[in-house]
Order: C-alpha cells, then structure tokens, then sequence
C-alpha cells in the first residue's frame, strides 16, 4: 500500500503542478492532507488502472469536513433531502497520468463516481480553477455522465480574484477630499503616511 500511495502522490504533484503557475487560489493540497483523505476509510477512493499501476485517482467523500477550506453549510442549505441521506459528496481531487490515454480514463474515473452518487441518488461537488475550465474539463465531466437519467452540471459557486493596480500616488481622494492620516502598523517601526498638507512622521525616512 505504501508504494501505491507514494504513486499516487507522486502523480499528484505532477498533474496540479502545472496550475499552480495559472491559478492564485491553492489547488493542491499538502501531503498530510492529501494521505489523511486517502487512508480514510469512509472516504470512496476511484484508482484508474493501466498494465498493473495505478495511473490516476478519484477521492469522493460525503464527510465534507475531512476537506480543507471547504463551507459544508451552503451544501446542506441547497440540498437539504440529499444532506440528510448523507448523499452530498465532494471531490477533493480528480487525477490522471500524463503519460496514459488522459481523456479516457479522467472520463471513466467521473463515470465510476457518478454511479456511486447515483446510487443514493445524490450530488456530487467539485472545484476547478479557471484555468482547467477553459481547457473544457466542465465538458469531461458532461461527457462522463451522458449515460446516467436526468443527470446535469450546474455551477453552484464562484470565487473572483481582483488586481487593483496603483502606479501612482494621490493627493486628494474622489471629492477633492484631503488624504486623511494613515499609520502603517510595523509593530516597532510604525510609520506614519503623509497627508495632503505634506505632513509627516518624523521618525519616517525622507
């Protein structure tokens, strides 16, 4: 078991390796986190399989909490009969090998998940950066499930990130209102900014 999981690590690191140079919020977890879900054994573990290793892997799991970062509480308000079956699942991480046939088997991975979900008439949820959304990996997932009765995707979060860029300083704020005063907590070396009258703390470097 412990060379599987070492593998399955291993492929980890590689598959989200290129996402963290696309995405700023945290796409894959540490290792701690990543074994701790792994070994649990409440938690459904999907291996894809290729000439006897394991080439990729699908954690589902209805024990929202083991997951970090993640608010249960929306979940349990919009599926409320599902919830209470303990039929609300996550997917922590959906994975495959870059050197096997990706499409085939990521797809047959969600296919072999979706049936679980299915069979207790459930949900399952799942997070993706922009990045791998515009690669199409909604329309994997679509694909996967075409087999399964009035199944659908449906985007039930979002989370946006801003740049507010500021090359320059200013004097007055929208208004013409005066700067007011503003001091930098650095602890110790707390400094004071200057206002519009041109004010500033002594102990500030000119």
């Amino acid at each position: 078991m412990e060379i599987v999981r070492d593998r399955l690590w291993q492929l980890y690191r590689e598959a989200f390796a290129s996402v963290q140079h696309e995405a700023i919020g945290v796409q894959k977890l540490d290792r701690s986190h990543f074994e701790t879900l792994v070994d649990d054994e409440t938690t459904f573990k999907v291996l894809g399989m290729q000439a006897g290793e394991p080439q990729g892997l699908l954690l589902l799991t209805d024990r929202i909490d083991l997951v970090p970062g993640i608010n249960a509480e929306p979940l349990a308000a919009r599926y409320p009969a599902a919830w209470e079956r303990r039929a609300v699942y996550y997917v922590p991480f959906a994975y495959v090998a870059r050197s096997c046939r990706v499409l085939t088997l990521y797809g047959s991975l969600i296919a072999a998940a979706s049936q679980i979900v299915a069979v207790r008439d459930g949900v399952a949820v799942i997070d993706m950066c922009r990045h791998l959304r515009d690669l199409g990996q909604v329309n994997l997932i679509e694909r996967a499930i075409r087999g399964f009765d009035d199944s659908a995707v449906e985007e039930v979060d979002a989370q946006f990130y801003y740049a507010v860029k500021l090359p320059k300083p200013t004097q007055r704020l929208v208004g013409q209102v005066a700067m007011p005063d503003v001091v930098v907590d650095l602890g110790e070396h707390a400094l004071s900014v200057a206002t519009a009258q041109g004010s500033r703390d002594p102990a500030m470097p000119a």
